[in-house]
Protein backbone atom coordinates (compact mmCIF):
# COMPACT_ATOMS: atom_id res chain seq x y z
CA UNK A 1 0.00 0.00 0.00
CA UNK A 2 1.68 3.60 -1.02
CA UNK A 3 2.71 5.83 1.76
CA UNK A 4 3.14 9.11 -0.80
CA UNK A 5 3.72 11.50 2.42
CA UNK A 6 7.67 11.22 3.05
CA UNK A 7 7.79 12.81 -1.30
CA UNK A 8 5.41 15.79 -0.32
CA UNK A 9 7.14 18.30 1.64
CA UNK A 10 5.12 21.12 -0.09
CA UNK A 11 1.76 19.85 1.35
CA UNK A 12 -1.47 19.44 -0.09
CA UNK A 13 -2.05 20.29 -3.97
CA UNK A 14 -4.15 23.62 -5.25
CA UNK A 15 -6.14 22.60 -8.36
CA UNK A 16 -6.55 25.69 -10.20
CA UNK A 17 -9.31 24.29 -12.73
CA UNK A 18 -12.33 23.96 -9.88
CA UNK A 19 -15.96 24.79 -10.80
CA UNK A 20 -15.14 27.80 -8.26
CA UNK A 21 -12.24 28.88 -9.79
CA UNK A 22 -13.57 28.94 -13.67
CA UNK A 23 -16.71 31.03 -12.28
CA UNK A 24 -14.18 33.60 -10.44
CA UNK A 25 -12.36 33.92 -13.74
CA UNK A 26 -16.02 34.50 -15.89
CA UNK A 27 -17.70 36.51 -13.03
CA UNK A 28 -14.74 38.58 -11.37
CA UNK A 29 -16.76 41.80 -11.31
CA UNK A 30 -19.93 40.09 -9.25
CA UNK A 31 -20.07 41.00 -5.57
CA UNK A 32 -19.60 37.26 -4.49
CA UNK A 33 -16.29 36.68 -6.18
CA UNK A 34 -13.86 38.51 -3.70
CA UNK A 35 -15.20 36.65 -1.52
CA UNK A 36 -14.92 33.33 -2.91
CA UNK A 37 -11.34 33.83 -4.39
CA UNK A 38 -10.00 34.52 -0.59
CA UNK A 39 -11.98 31.66 0.88
CA UNK A 40 -12.31 29.02 -1.66
CA UNK A 41 -10.44 28.58 -4.63
CA UNK A 42 -6.55 29.43 -3.60
CA UNK A 43 -7.45 26.09 -0.90
CA UNK A 44 -6.76 22.57 -2.44
CA UNK A 45 -9.51 20.78 -2.94
CA UNK A 46 -9.94 16.74 -4.79
CA UNK A 47 -10.35 16.08 -8.13
CA UNK A 48 -13.26 13.72 -8.50
CA UNK A 49 -13.17 11.56 -11.58
CA UNK A 50 -16.13 8.99 -12.96
CA UNK A 51 -13.62 7.24 -15.54
CA UNK A 52 -13.74 7.68 -19.25
CA UNK A 53 -10.96 9.27 -21.08
CA UNK A 54 -9.20 10.53 -18.35
CA UNK A 55 -5.71 9.76 -19.23
CA UNK A 56 -4.58 12.97 -20.35
CA UNK A 57 -5.78 15.61 -17.28
CA UNK A 58 -4.19 12.79 -14.58
CA UNK A 59 -1.48 12.66 -15.58
CA UNK A 60 -1.24 16.29 -15.90
CA UNK A 61 -2.82 16.99 -12.47
CA UNK A 62 -0.37 14.55 -10.75
CA UNK A 63 2.39 15.98 -12.60
CA UNK A 64 1.99 19.21 -11.91
CA UNK A 65 1.69 18.37 -8.05
CA UNK A 66 4.59 16.01 -8.30
CA UNK A 67 6.63 19.16 -9.74
CA UNK A 68 5.89 21.00 -6.73
CA UNK A 69 6.60 18.53 -4.47
CA UNK A 70 2.71 18.13 -3.00
CA UNK A 71 0.28 15.48 -2.76
CA UNK A 72 -2.81 15.70 -5.42
CA UNK A 73 -5.96 14.06 -3.96
CA UNK A 74 -8.68 12.15 -6.25
CA UNK A 75 -11.89 10.45 -6.00
CA UNK A 76 -12.84 7.81 -7.90
CA UNK A 77 -16.98 8.35 -8.06
CA UNK A 78 -18.14 5.64 -10.73
CA UNK A 79 -18.98 2.63 -9.27
CA UNK A 80 -21.66 0.65 -11.29
CA UNK A 81 -25.47 2.12 -9.67
CA UNK A 82 -24.11 5.01 -8.13
CA UNK A 83 -26.28 7.04 -5.50
CA UNK A 84 -28.80 4.16 -5.86
CA UNK A 85 -30.34 6.57 -8.84
CA UNK A 86 -30.48 9.48 -6.88
CA UNK A 87 -29.33 13.25 -7.46
CA UNK A 88 -25.55 12.19 -8.23
CA UNK A 89 -26.62 8.85 -10.07
CA UNK A 90 -24.27 7.06 -12.96
CA UNK A 91 -21.38 5.09 -12.90
CA UNK A 92 -19.82 2.76 -14.76
CA UNK A 93 -22.17 0.55 -17.27
CA UNK A 94 -20.77 -2.78 -15.90
CA UNK A 95 -18.42 -3.75 -13.20
CA UNK A 96 -15.68 -5.01 -16.14
CA UNK A 97 -16.08 -1.33 -17.16
CA UNK A 98 -15.73 -0.03 -13.99
CA UNK A 99 -12.90 -1.87 -13.78
CA UNK A 100 -11.19 -0.90 -16.67
CA UNK A 101 -11.65 2.79 -15.95
CA UNK A 102 -9.69 1.82 -12.58
CA UNK A 103 -6.59 0.75 -14.73
CA UNK A 104 -7.06 3.70 -16.62
CA UNK A 105 -6.69 5.65 -13.61
CA UNK A 106 -3.82 4.04 -12.09
CA UNK A 107 -1.77 3.84 -15.41
CA UNK A 108 -2.38 7.52 -15.33
CA UNK A 109 -1.23 8.57 -12.09
CA UNK A 110 2.09 5.56 -12.32
CA UNK A 111 4.33 6.41 -9.32
CA UNK A 112 3.71 9.61 -8.80
CA UNK A 113 2.38 10.56 -5.16
CA UNK A 114 -1.11 10.88 -4.88
CA UNK A 115 -4.27 9.82 -2.21
CA UNK A 116 -7.46 8.39 -3.68
CA UNK A 117 -10.81 8.26 -2.02
CA UNK A 118 -12.42 5.08 -3.38
CA UNK A 119 -16.09 5.63 -4.34
CA UNK A 120 -17.82 8.17 -1.48
CA UNK A 121 -21.55 6.31 -0.19
CA UNK A 122 -20.83 3.00 -2.18
CA UNK A 123 -20.18 0.83 1.28
CA UNK A 124 -23.13 2.67 2.94
CA UNK A 125 -25.26 1.99 0.09
CA UNK A 126 -24.54 -1.66 -0.63
CA UNK A 127 -27.09 -3.05 2.26
CA UNK A 128 -30.04 -1.27 0.01
CA UNK A 129 -28.91 -3.49 -3.28
CA UNK A 130 -30.39 -6.44 -4.87
CA UNK A 131 -28.34 -9.36 -2.72
CA UNK A 132 -26.38 -10.24 -5.76
CA UNK A 133 -25.51 -7.30 -6.72
CA UNK A 134 -23.81 -6.38 -3.30
CA UNK A 135 -21.71 -8.99 -3.45
CA UNK A 136 -20.72 -7.45 -6.79
CA UNK A 137 -20.03 -4.19 -5.14
CA UNK A 138 -17.61 -6.12 -2.53
CA UNK A 139 -16.20 -7.74 -5.37
CA UNK A 140 -15.86 -5.11 -7.35
CA UNK A 141 -14.27 -2.98 -4.48
CA UNK A 142 -11.27 -5.26 -3.67
CA UNK A 143 -10.87 -5.55 -7.72
CA UNK A 144 -9.85 -1.67 -7.55
CA UNK A 145 -8.17 -2.03 -4.37
CA UNK A 146 -5.56 -4.55 -6.35
CA UNK A 147 -5.57 -1.82 -9.08
CA UNK A 148 -4.55 0.97 -7.67
CA UNK A 149 -2.05 -0.07 -5.16
CA UNK A 150 -0.64 -2.58 -7.74
CA UNK A 151 -0.39 -0.11 -10.30
CA UNK A 152 0.23 2.93 -8.76
CA UNK A 153 2.68 2.19 -6.27
CA UNK A 154 2.96 5.80 -4.32
CA UNK A 155 -0.81 6.07 -3.92
CA UNK A 156 -2.62 6.26 -1.14
CA UNK A 157 -6.39 4.73 -1.23
CA UNK A 158 -8.84 5.35 1.34
CA UNK A 159 -12.17 3.11 1.55
CA UNK A 160 -15.00 5.98 1.91
CA UNK A 161 -16.37 4.46 5.24
CA UNK A 162 -19.63 7.29 5.45
CA UNK A 163 -20.12 9.52 8.15
CA UNK A 164 -20.62 9.00 11.77
CA UNK A 165 -24.24 9.78 13.04
CA UNK A 166 -26.17 7.63 10.56
CA UNK A 167 -24.07 4.91 10.34
CA UNK A 168 -23.20 2.10 13.19
CA UNK A 169 -19.49 1.74 13.38
CA UNK A 170 -19.51 -2.13 13.90
CA UNK A 171 -21.23 -2.24 10.63
CA UNK A 172 -19.18 -0.53 8.75
CA UNK A 173 -15.65 -1.92 9.89
CA UNK A 174 -17.34 -5.26 8.18
CA UNK A 175 -17.79 -3.42 5.11
CA UNK A 176 -14.65 -2.11 5.22
CA UNK A 177 -13.08 -5.69 5.99
CA UNK A 178 -15.21 -6.70 3.31
CA UNK A 179 -14.27 -4.23 0.45
CA UNK A 180 -10.34 -4.79 1.46
CA UNK A 181 -9.41 -2.60 3.53
CA UNK A 182 -6.56 -4.55 4.75
CA UNK A 183 -4.80 -3.87 1.45
CA UNK A 184 -5.00 -0.36 1.15
CA UNK A 185 -3.56 2.73 3.37
CA UNK A 186 -7.31 3.50 5.25
CA UNK A 187 -10.63 4.98 5.10
CA UNK A 188 -12.08 8.43 4.95
CA UNK A 189 -14.91 9.83 6.76
CA UNK A 190 -17.52 12.81 6.63
CA UNK A 191 -17.38 12.83 2.76
CA UNK A 192 -20.16 15.88 0.95
CA UNK A 193 -21.25 15.84 4.64
CA UNK A 194 -21.03 18.15 7.68
CA UNK A 195 -20.67 16.13 11.07
CA UNK A 196 -17.48 18.43 13.25
CA UNK A 197 -14.56 17.48 13.72
CA UNK A 198 -14.85 15.60 17.13
CA UNK A 199 -17.12 13.61 16.22
CA UNK A 200 -15.72 12.62 12.91
CA UNK A 201 -12.32 11.72 14.91
CA UNK A 202 -14.10 9.69 17.40
CA UNK A 203 -16.15 7.88 14.96
CA UNK A 204 -12.82 6.88 13.12
CA UNK A 205 -11.43 6.24 16.44
CA UNK A 206 -14.16 3.94 16.78
CA UNK A 207 -13.72 1.70 13.48
CA UNK A 208 -9.88 1.75 13.74
CA UNK A 209 -10.37 -0.13 17.29
CA UNK A 210 -12.89 -2.39 15.91
CA UNK A 211 -10.38 -3.50 12.93
CA UNK A 212 -7.77 -4.15 15.08
CA UNK A 213 -10.07 -6.26 17.74
CA UNK A 214 -12.49 -8.09 15.56
CA UNK A 215 -10.49 -8.15 12.62
CA UNK A 216 -6.99 -8.26 13.36
CA UNK A 217 -6.11 -5.65 10.97
CA UNK A 218 -3.58 -2.71 12.39
CA UNK A 219 -2.14 0.22 11.11
CA UNK A 220 -5.28 1.59 9.53
CA UNK A 221 -5.16 5.40 9.24
CA UNK A 222 -7.86 7.73 8.18
CA UNK A 223 -8.97 11.37 6.14
CA UNK A 224 -11.66 13.73 6.96
CA UNK A 225 -13.25 15.69 4.68
CA UNK A 226 -13.88 19.33 6.44
CA UNK A 227 -15.28 21.19 3.17
CA UNK A 228 -18.59 22.43 5.08
CA UNK A 229 -18.25 20.88 8.63
CA UNK A 230 -17.60 24.25 10.49
CA UNK A 231 -20.81 24.37 12.00
CA UNK A 232 -21.76 20.94 12.38
CA UNK A 233 -24.67 18.93 10.95
CA UNK A 234 -28.15 20.51 11.20
CA UNK A 235 -30.45 20.99 13.98
CA UNK A 236 -32.10 17.67 14.47
CA UNK A 237 -35.68 19.72 14.03
CA UNK A 238 -34.43 20.41 10.32
CA UNK A 239 -33.33 16.81 10.02
CA UNK A 240 -36.98 15.70 11.12
CA UNK A 241 -38.79 18.06 8.98
CA UNK A 242 -36.50 16.75 5.73
CA UNK A 243 -35.77 12.99 5.99
CA UNK A 244 -35.19 12.38 2.68
CA UNK A 245 -33.00 15.24 1.96
CA UNK A 246 -31.65 17.37 4.86
CA UNK A 247 -28.29 16.40 3.74
CA UNK A 248 -28.67 18.22 0.17
CA UNK A 249 -27.28 22.19 0.66
CA UNK A 250 -29.13 22.52 3.92
CA UNK A 251 -29.31 25.92 5.34
CA UNK A 252 -26.22 27.53 8.17
CA UNK A 253 -23.44 25.22 6.97
CA UNK A 254 -20.28 26.73 7.16
CA UNK A 255 -16.96 25.67 5.68
CA UNK A 256 -14.37 23.66 7.79
CA UNK A 257 -11.03 23.60 8.90
CA UNK A 258 -8.39 24.37 6.20
CA UNK A 259 -7.06 21.29 4.33
CA UNK A 260 -3.72 20.41 6.14
CA UNK A 261 -1.55 17.34 6.12
CA UNK A 262 -1.66 16.09 9.54
CA UNK A 263 0.04 12.21 9.33
CA UNK A 264 0.86 11.86 13.10
CA UNK A 265 0.24 9.09 16.19
CA UNK A 266 -3.71 10.14 16.14
CA UNK A 267 -4.33 8.01 13.01
CA UNK A 268 -5.62 11.16 10.98
CA UNK A 269 -3.09 11.46 8.09
CA UNK A 270 -4.94 14.54 6.35
CA UNK A 271 -8.30 17.08 6.48
CA UNK A 272 -8.82 17.84 2.92
CA UNK A 273 -11.89 19.37 0.83
CA UNK A 274 -13.10 16.70 -0.60
CA UNK A 275 -16.63 17.90 -1.91
CA UNK A 276 -15.99 20.93 -3.45
CA UNK A 277 -17.83 24.39 -1.49
CA UNK A 278 -20.59 25.84 -3.77
CA UNK A 279 -20.56 22.62 -5.58
CA UNK A 280 -24.85 21.49 -5.19
CA UNK A 281 -25.93 18.54 -3.49
CA UNK A 282 -29.38 18.42 -5.45
CA UNK A 283 -31.87 20.06 -6.48
CA UNK A 284 -32.91 21.61 -3.27
CA UNK A 285 -32.20 22.78 -0.08
CA UNK A 286 -31.15 26.58 0.75
CA UNK A 287 -30.52 26.84 -2.81
CA UNK A 288 -33.07 25.12 -5.57
CA UNK A 289 -33.40 23.89 -8.90
CA UNK A 290 -29.09 23.52 -8.90
CA UNK A 291 -28.23 20.17 -10.51
CA UNK A 292 -25.75 18.19 -8.69
CA UNK A 293 -21.98 19.03 -8.99
CA UNK A 294 -23.14 22.33 -10.02
CA UNK A 295 -21.29 25.03 -8.74
CA UNK A 296 -23.68 28.12 -7.73
CA UNK A 297 -22.12 31.45 -5.85
CA UNK A 298 -24.74 31.85 -3.54
CA UNK A 299 -24.30 28.03 -1.94
CA UNK A 300 -20.17 29.03 -1.79
CA UNK A 301 -21.27 32.63 -0.35
CA UNK A 302 -23.81 30.87 2.27
CA UNK A 303 -20.64 28.70 3.55
CA UNK A 304 -18.36 31.88 3.78
CA UNK A 305 -20.83 33.54 5.78
CA UNK A 306 -22.10 30.31 7.83
CA UNK A 307 -25.85 31.46 6.89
Amino acid sequence: MGDPYGMVPGGLYVDTETNAQRWVNENPQNPAAAAIRQQITGVPQARWTAGGDITGWVRSYTSAAAAARQLPVLVMYDIPNRDLGNFAKGGAASISAYLQDLVTLANAIGDAPAAVILEPDALIHAPSLPLPDQGGRFGALNAAVGLLTGLASNTAVYLDAGEAPNHDPATLALALVRAGIAGVRGFSVNVSNFSDLATCHKYAAELIGLLGDQAGIHGVRYVVDTARNGNGRPSDSYIAAHPADWWCNPPGRKLGAHPAIVNDGTGCDALLWIKHPGESDGTVGVVTGVASGTFDPRLATALINGS
